[in-house]
This record gives C-alpha cells, structure tokens and sequence, in this order.
C-alpha cells in the first residue's frame, strides 16, 4: 500500500498544468502602476522541437494543484522562456513539463514517476516524489522577478 501513495505526488504536481488557460495579461504599465510584478521564467534543458513545455506559476494554495498563472510555448530550442505579467506581490513556485509525446498529458511510469522532462523554480528536486513549496518558492515584491531552472 505504501507504494501507492508516492503515485499521488507525482500526479498531483502536474495535474494543474495540463489545462492552460487563454487569459490576456494586463499591460505592463498596468500591473506596475497597481503594485503588480513582471516574472520572466527560463527553462532551460528543452529538447527542441518535441513537443509543448508547459509552465505554471504558483501560490502556496495552488501548488499541486491548478496554479492562477499557466503558459505554454513550443519547445523550438534548448531554452524557452515565458512572462507573466500582473503577478500580486507574494511568495511563488514555478514548475515546468516537456509534453514529448504531444498528447497533452504527462505520461507516468508504472510507479506513478513522472516520463516526461519537469523542473521546478531554484531547480529544487524532491525526495520520492515532488518538491516541497518552500524548496522551489521565491519572493516577488514587484518590478521584474526572472528566474531560471532546468528540466530533469
């Protein structure tokens, strides 16, 4: 039975990613006139044109779950990078998944072990299962956050 509960983690982590929203972001002059932050995201360690890289910024109660802010780029080199404007200033995590088989889902290992590439913010690594927030979680105050992880 205790083999089962790792399987949970790993889907949870990524579960949120999967369904990126179409929303339209606030003007930079905007978000920084209202207090609200830029965050560039770079993932890095993209395997070139297989498939979408889907990346999602997260507040503590979103993490694992759906996250407020969702992207995704083609993965059309060995870096992509997103930004997210209109961030409210707070504590984040950034995750990121390769989506190599092009079918919208991470694909999992009898185990419930992610397949696919994923990264997480200051590149925190879990122990048996997904990072803790507070392993990959920064601080945005406002102005422009980037940051940068690679995926494993």
């Amino acid at each position: 039975m205790r083999r089962f509960a790792l399987v949970l983690p790993f889907a949870a982590l990524f579960a949120a990613s999967q369904a990126v929203a179409d929303t339209t972001p606030q003007t930079a002059a905007t978000a920084t006139a209202a207090g609200l932050a830029t965050v560039a995201v770079e993932v890095k360690r993209v395997q070139p044109g297989k498939g979408m890289v889907y990346i999602s910024l997260c507040t503590e109660q979103e993490f694992l779950r759906r996250c407020g802010f969702r992207q995704k780029t083609e993965s059309s080199a060995d870096r992509v990078s997103v930004t997210f404007e209109g961030v409210p200033p707070g504590r984040y995590a950034a995750s990121a998944w390769q989506d190599i088989g092009d079918d919208r889902e991470m694909r999992r290992g009898m185990f419930g072990e992610p397949l696919e590439p994923l990264g997480s913010s200051r590149d925190a690594v879990g122990m048996m299962g997904p990072p803790s927030f507070e392993d990959a979680a920064f601080d945005v105050a406002g102005g422009t956050i980037a940051q940068s992880f690679s995926l494993r």
